[in-house]
């Protein structure tokens, strides 16, 4: 997405329930292979697949794809799956079945939906939002990663792509040698800084990043910039919406802050529309956040790669998470989105979740605004004891 000229003002989001999160700042085909990576990139339109597991191909342990170079790879990578997965293209969802008898398993099944802007009714010619699924991760069925990167700029969606290539097989490492949120936290930053000494140009373009990694019943979201994850909590058949991210943008005094303590201004593009952050004395970069991964010429007033990271106990009222890009967040609130997916559950229609958000996410679009933005749509549902 290009932040830089956006047409309707952000959707203000909830306060977060942190009773039971701890927050950490830095401040304060590849065939034969059980890894799932997915791309929304250069796809026009919207596009789901339905992917089943082959729980069989993990007894002799993973076998790990061969490297791919960001940089030399197709506009669009496709998804990694294991060899007897059957790509069913027929189907506009895709849904992963894990067993739930697996120790300390939590994650029963995920849905994807995935759509490319437009502008006028036209789509767009770029997808700049790419996702990450990694489930089970690396062969481990108590593990799980999901991600997605919302681009914005001219190469917004080389950095979203680069960031999809390179963060998982930096993540598995990490997880070697560091536990949980370190691992996470450090697989971010070198992830950042590949982008920042990559081969193309990434001052005026950058993309955010919004990741869940799930460890048996222990749940580590990372963010930066303006993408979200919420959780869906049922109490007495009440849903009721937990906030695992914080938007990262000028109206926030703390970032404000910063940006202006590093010689930046703060102000709207027009009269009315979302605060942005510019050079002092040039109208550039005109950026809606705050913190991104890549954006380099911001950096010389305050914009940085450092995430969030909450860590969550997940509980048996912890039912499902919806993760998703500005493209749904626009318009639908939090609240909004957990009903949508609470109402399918009811319904007994919980694979139809991502479409009914990724609807009333366009039209709203259209009631409010000449564009609809790129949106990309992960909704995984637990099973904590």
């Amino acid at each position: 997405m290009d932040r830089r000229f956006p047409l309707i003002k952000s959707t203000p989001s909830l306060p977060m329930n942190s009773s039971r999160m701890k927050k950490y700042n830095k401040d304060n085909l590849i065939e034969n292979s059980p890894l799932r990576l997915g791309a929304a990139n250069s796809i026009k339109g919207s596009r789901n697949f339905s992917v089943s597991p082959n729980p069989a191909h993990y007894q002799n342990g993973p076998k790990l794809p061969p490297i791919i170079n960001p940089y030399e790879a197709p506009a669009f990578i496709p998804i990694i799956h294991d060899p007897l997965s059957k790509l069913q293209a027929s189907r506009r969802t895709i849904s992963n079945q894990i067993s739930s008898q697996e120790p300390n398993n939590v994650v029963i099944k995920y849905y994807l939906k995935f759509k490319t802007g437009s502008m006028m009714g036209i789509p767009k010619e770029q997808n700049q939002d790419s996702y990450i699924i990694q489930s089970p991760l690396f062969s481990n069925k108590a593990k799980h990663f999901f991600a997605i990167c919302d681009g914005h700029g001219t190469e917004g969606h080389t950095v979203s792509r680069l960031i999809k290539a390179t963060i998982t097989p930096i993540l598995e490492k990490k997880l070697l040698r560091f536990v949980g949120i370190d691992a996470l936290k450090f697989a971010i930053d070198e992830t950042c800084q590949n982008v920042l000494h990559g081969r193309f140009d990434c001052s005026f373009s950058g993309s955010t990043f919004v990741g869940v990694l799930i460890i048996g019943d222990t749940l580590l979201c990372a963010n930066i910039g303006d993408s979200k994850a919420v959780i869906g909590s049922i109490i007495n058949n009440s849903c009721t919406a937990v906030e695992l991210t914080k938007d990262h943008k000028p109206n926030r005094k703390d970032e404000a802050d910063r940006i202006i303590l590093h010689g930046g201004r703060i102000a709207s593009h027009d009269q009315g529309g979302p605060l942005r952050i510019w050079f002092k004395d040039q109208n550039i970069p005109g950026l809606a956040m705050t913190r991104s991964v890549g954006d380099k010429a911001s950096r010389l007033i305050g914009l940085i790669s450092d995430p969030e990271i909450v860590e969550r106990k997940l509980i048996s009222t912890d039912k499902f998470i919806v993760i998703a890009s500005d493209g749904l967040w626009e318009f639908v609130t939090p609240r909004d989105a957990v009903e949508i997916v609470h109402n399918s559950m009811i319904l007994g229609k919980s694979e139809g979740a991502c479409e009914r958000l990724m609807r009333e996410a366009v039209i709203r679009w259209n009631a409010n605004s000449a564009s609809v933005d790129d949106i990309t749509i992960i909704i995984i549902f637990l099973n904590a004891m």
